[in-house]
Order: structure tokens, then C-alpha cells, then sequence
């Protein structure tokens, strides 16, 4: 009995150890993917127009990025933590160092479809999307390689639901004109179109103003699950009613 025992426990052990190898394996193929990029890649000598016509709303695509456009977004991730305007420390999203180094954001552009995307018979393959202004495309050339990659600006980190924004975030030198709540509209519409009747986001306490701004509140305390109070140490629920 206890040879049996041993022998199920050290088969256990294996599959485990194969899985975290496994996991590490990938993770070390995803950040040399992502610094491969970043040493690819520098910043445009020349960036879009950064404010729009004021007769005129700001005109933006929002698509996957090529992989020329996802290391135009790791520059700027790498550069923006480096150097966050108005701060002495670094930005305290961290973006770079927890999803692009590691691997993340290049994960999300590479998933493939999955059973979701096949259940609910709408693609969210894709769940990393770039927003792209001043002449960004139609997405026609989404998965296309191109020889001028556009600039993203801003982007969007989905929720595999499709439509539940995970991370988000805007250049320095582009904020303060409307691409974030641009984005923030877009995900929203998405949800109205699947009948979604409150919208829930997991704000970053520095971005707990923004989130106001565009139209959310606060979820109350004793509302949120006992489990999940330890985490309004970082961050707070905020919702907007459909």
C-alpha cells in the first residue's frame, strides 16, 4: 500500500515539476520575444498630430497591433516608467515592468481563439487592442506586417469575456486629449451590444478621479465580498449602470 502511495506521489511530483518547467519555459521565451522587440524598436521621429481639429471629435481606430506597433508599445511602456511626467518615482501602474517584460502583452497578442470565442460565437481572440489616431486604419491590415507601422497611443488590455478592460493605458505625451475615455466608450458600447447591465472595472487608486470622469462610482464596501477587502489596499471596484 504505502509502495502504491509513493508511487502516485512521485508521479504527482513529476507532473508538477513539468508544469512549472513548462510555465518558466514559456515565460522565458515570451520576455526575450518582448526585449527582441524592444531593442528592435525605437520611437518615431515624428508622432501623429497630437490635438484634433476643435470642430471635430478625436477620430481613432482600435485594433490589434502588428508586431512592428507592439514594439512601438513596448518603448513607450519601457520609456513612460521610466521617466512618468509630473513624478519623481516611477509610475506607479508599473505597466512595463508587470506586462511587458514578463511577457503578458505579448501573450495576449498571440492567444489564439479559444472555446469562449467559439461558445458565445464572437472572436475575443485578440484581447490586447492598440488605439491609433490621426489616420490609424480600419483594421483591414490587423494581422498584416507593414513597412511604416502606426503609432499606438493608447491601449487596452480585454478581460476574455471581450469587453472588460483589464489594463489600460495612454502615452505621456498623448494624454489629456481623450484616448483613454475614447477606449473607455468603445469597451462600454461592447458591453451594451451583449446586454451587460453594469459594467465593473477594478480601478488602481491613482486612477480612481479618471474613472469618475468617465462616468463610474465607487462600489460600496459592504457590498464587495469579505474574501476581496484585503485587496482595496491597491484598488477599488468601480461600476457604471447600462
Amino acid at each position: 500500500m504505502s509502495s502504491h502511495l509513493d508511487r502516485v506521489s512521485n508521479d504527482l511530483l513529476r507532473q508538477w515539476q513539468d508544469s512549472d518547467d513548462a510555465e518558466s519555459s514559456l515565460l522565458d521565451v515570451q520576455k526575450t520575444r518582448a526585449q527582441s522587440l524592444l531593442n528592435s524598436t525605437v520611437l518615431p521621429p515624428t508622432l501623429p498630430s497630437k490635438t484634433p481639429p476643435s470642430n471635430m471629435t478625436l477620430q481613432y481606430s482600435l485594433r490589434p497591433p502588428t508586431s512592428p506597433e507592439l514594439g512601438y508599445l513596448y518603448t513607450w511602456l519601457k520609456q513612460d516608467e521610466e521617466t512618468y511626467p509630473g513624478l519623481k518615482s516611477k509610475n506607479p501602474a508599473r505597466y512595463w515592468s508587470r506586462a511587458g517584460e514578463t511577457g503578458a502583452l505579448q501573450n495576449c497578442f498571440e492567444t489564439e481563439c479559444g472555446v469562449l470565442c467559439k461558445r458565445k460565437g464572437h472572436h475575443v481572440c485578440r484581447l490586447l487592442l492598440c488605439c491609433f489616431i490621426d489616420g490609424g486604419d480600419d483594421g483591414a491590415t490587423a494581422t498584416t506586417e507593414v513597412s511604416a507601422p502606426e503609432f499606438p497611443v493608447g491601449f487596452v488590455v480585454l478581460k476574455e469575456d471581450g469587453y472588460t478592460i483589464d489594463a489600460l493605458g495612454t502615452y505621456s505625451q498623448y494624454r489629456k486629449i481623450g484616448v483613454a475615455r475614447s477606449i473607455v466608450d468603445h469597451c462600454v458600447n461592447l458591453a451594451k451590444e451583449r446586454e451587460v447591465e453594469v459594467y465593473v472595472v477594478d480601478s488602481l487608486i491613482s486612477s480612481i478621479l479618471f474613472w469618475r470622469g468617465v462616468g463610474f462610482d465607487v462600489v460600496p464596501a459592504k457590498e464587495i465580498p469579505k474574501g476581496k477587502l484585503g485587496e482595496l489596499a491597491y484598488h477599488r471596484p468601480m461600476r457604471k449602470f447600462l
